[in-house]
């Protein structure tokens, strides 16, 4: 926890009980027989719960990123999919063609659209409609059995967060055994930091330190969280590119890029594409959400998914310190050996300028 106090935790047994009531989400995957060992299962639900409070009505690809950081032996997935692929606005038959011709799936051929279940598409021979073994033997579940997802009767959102996010920040402090762990709320607190404990590291979504420690025994005496400075999560859009503070977290990095490809010109958004093709094989939802764009350049990995993009394209970083800041252009002259750049160790990175592409001009994310 990196923000004690300024947090709200909900848990698989918060959405919903079988001493209470279920949720749908709860109930969807035990009905489909997507819980097996039942291991996985918590963490399976509470990927679907989150997406359905941001998204009430989602498409079937957004159901199926939001399990790319989930993973379960047991069932191959096929249960849980197909349980969870009943809240899917796009949801069509089951795609068994027990019918022939006469399944919904193949009706898109006859310019006939496709359609929910029930809805008869192609009439009394859709897929879903059918009554012979056949189908009985291939249905997981009877859909119509399936309470209805209710947004509003969902928890708010927690008004405290709301008020604390409008007040001014204050530093904190926690002095533990082995460890100091400082949360700074202003860029001049934090260089002031950095000047004070050069070697502290610098930690936002804890994605590669909290290893470090938990499973490698490394020690760092000194943690700074810079998760509150202004400055390091701002996005700036110019002629040359957008910049983005270092603590933006890769899924805001990875909406942002979007929206711009909608409105830009093709041309422009080559580096933005090879980004974006990279984030969608980096992890799951879960570590995007945390993980900060300036953590995965400054851990300098030689397994980094984005560094040699940023390289390729040119981007340029911000660094700043007590004696001011500086830009350069992230080449290969960056990193100097394996988990070391050119950073001086008071400095810090503010921000990194993606590019825009030009005319003529093409990078492929692989």
């Amino acid at each position: 926890m990196l923000e004690p106090g300024f947090i709200s935790v909900t848990t698989v047994e918060g959405i919903g009980s079988t001493k209470t009531r279920l949720h749908p989400v709860q109930e969807r995957i035990a009905k489909s027989h997507g819980s097996q060992c039942g291991f996985c299962t918590p963490g399976i639900v509470m990927s679907m719960y989150t997406l359905l409070r941001n998204q009430p009505e989602p498409k079937m690809e957004a159901i199926e990123d939001a399990f790319q950081g989930n993973l379960c032996r047991c069932t191959g997935y096929r249960p849980i999919l197909e349980g969870y692929r009943t809240f899917a606005k796009d949801w069509k038959c089951c795609g068994g063609k027990v019918n022939g011709l006469g399944c919904c799936m193949v009706g898109k051929e006859n310019n006939v659209g496709w359609g929910y279940p029930g809805t008869k598409v192609n009439g009394t021979d859709c897929c879903m409609n059918a009554k012979d073994t056949a189908m009985v033997s291939s249905s997981l579940f009877n859909w119509a059995e399936f309470q209805p997802l209710d947004p509003t009767q969902e928890p708010i959102f927690p008004p405290e967060l709301l008020i604390h996010k409008n007040k001014p920040q204050k530093q904190l402090c926690f002095k533990g055994e082995r460890v100091m762990w400082f949360q700074p709320s202003t860029l001049k607190e934090l260089v002031t930091l950095k000047a004070e404990y050069p070697s502290a590291k610098l930690v936002v979504g804890n994605t590669e330190v909290g290893i470090e420690m938990r499973l490698k025994n490394m020690l760092y005496p000194v943690i700074i969280a810079p998760t509150w400075i202004p400055e390091m999560n701002c996005i700036q859009h110019s002629e040359e590119g957008i910049t983005f503070g270092a603590s933006c977290t890769l899924s805001h990095v990875e909406e942002v890029l979007w929206k711009a490809m909608a409105h830009l010109p093709p041309y422009k958004t080559e580096v933005f594409q090879a980004v974006l093709e990279q984030l969608r094989w980096f992890a799951g939802p879960q570590i995007r959400n945390v993980a900060a764009l300036g953590g995965n350049i400054m851990t300098a990995s030689p397994i980094s998914d984005l560094n040699p993009v940023f390289m390729a394209s040119g981007s340029k970083l911000t660094l700043v310190s007590n004696e001011g800041s500086r830009t350069v252009r992230m080449d290969e002259t960056f990193f100097t050996g394996y988990r070391k750049t050119i950073l001086k160790p008071e400095e810090i990175l503010l921000s990194v300028e993606i590019p825009f592409s030009r005319k003529h001009y093409s990078i492929l994310g692989r």
